[in-house]
């Protein structure tokens, strides 16, 4: 009984040595509590700093995964559209870099991120091109399905290349200063990447993820710039050439139109006018819907497409009089489910 008393005692008798050892060596001028404060900013800033330490080693060592898969696996159709994707992406690339797949950088002098709020955009912008590239490579190898289905370590670096591009994305969506054309890059890419059949279940939720994170971008946005706007709702409406993904994102479309046109039911209630930017950003929604409609083919099943026109129908109980238009856009999206 003694032996465990003794055991459940040590953390507290480890709290009171730290507290007399901080009582002990404080400077003069301060209390053992700012000291103690003080020791603590320095542990969890300290901590911070291997974390982003840990974070760019993994980024590294992806991107010379990737490169390594590119040498291994060149034929020659994909060194020619890899060539191509190359000058397509080097615009849009960090002043100081020479081609898409250099010698990594050293620790020192960039992060190149998996997602983290660290490092510079130039450094982000320049990991997401990385990544898109090789996404890009593993589309044109001739017969890459096969190789994929085969090939353990592509496999794998390929599901890590794009876990990193979704989390880059997730955190940098919409920014206007990371190159348009490497984030619709990006998500062309990873449509086509995820159409194949070997794709993980958690690479799938992440695309689902970062589609549900656009769409609360977009319904959101109060700016006026128009154009980011504009530019967001092209991300989203790229993403329905994703035709393995389709019934997902309708059903996060269908939810969000359910979810605004509450918002639409309570103004009528109590005779309020809604907000004019959420209620033009609705109709991005609707079209982001529509597109996804019209390219499903025999991707939705009779049963996903009763699903969702009974959420759109439920989305206009006691909205259609006050609000014609907007019931006028749903109706039509249900016609386009019979």
């Amino acid at each position: 009984m003694e032996k465990y008393q003794e055991i459940d005692d040590v953390p507290q008798a480890m709290k009171v040595a730290i507290a007399i050892g901080i009582i002990k060596n404080k400077p003069p001028d301060i209390s053992g509590r700012r000291y103690a404060e003080i020791l603590c900013e320095k542990f969890r800033t300290s901590q911070l700093h291997w974390k982003r330490q840990c974070e760019r080693a993994g980024t590294e060592i992806l991107h010379l995964k990737q490169q390594l898969m590119m040498s291994t696996h060149v034929q020659p159709s994909a060194e020619r559209a890899n060539e191509q994707n190359s000058q397509m992406l080097d615009d849009s690339l960090p002043s100081t870099s020479q081609s898409l797949f250099p010698t990594p950088p050293l620790s020192g002098n960039a992060e190149l991120l998996q997602g983290t709020s660290s490092g510079t955009l130039a450094d982000v912008q320049f990991s997401l091109a990385k990544h898109t590239e090789f996404l890009h490579h593993v589309i044109n190898i001739q017969s890459a399905s096969k190789i994929l289905e085969s090939d353990k370590s592509m496999q794998d670096v390929t599901q890590q290349s794009l876990i990193h591009s979704l989390v880059i994305m997730q955190t940098h969506i919409g920014d206007s200063k990371i190159s348009w054309n490497v984030q619709e890059q990006c998500v062309q890419t990873v449509n086509t990447v995820v159409d194949k059949k070997n794709i993980s279940d958690t690479v799938l939720k992440e695309v689902c993820s970062l589609y549900s994170h656009l769409i609360k971008e977009i319904m959101s946005y109060e700016n006026q710039d128009y154009k980011v706007q504009k530019r967001k709702c092209n991300l989203l409406y790229t993403f329905s050439d994703c035709r393995r993904l389709i019934p997902k994102f309708l059903q996060l479309l269908s939810d969000a139109i359910l979810s605004y046109s509450s918002i639409l039911r309570k103004c009528v209630q109590e005779k309020e006018f809604p907000d004019s930017s959420k209620f033009c950003n609705s109709y991005y929604i609707i079209k982001a819907a529509e597109k996804c409609i019209c390219k499903s083919d025999r991707h939705l099943t009779s049963e996903d497409k009763l699903v969702i026109r009974t959420k759109l129908e439920n989305s206009l109980l006691h909205i259609t009089d006050q609000y014609p238009l907007f019931a006028h856009a749903i109706w039509r999206l249900c016609s386009l489910l019979t």
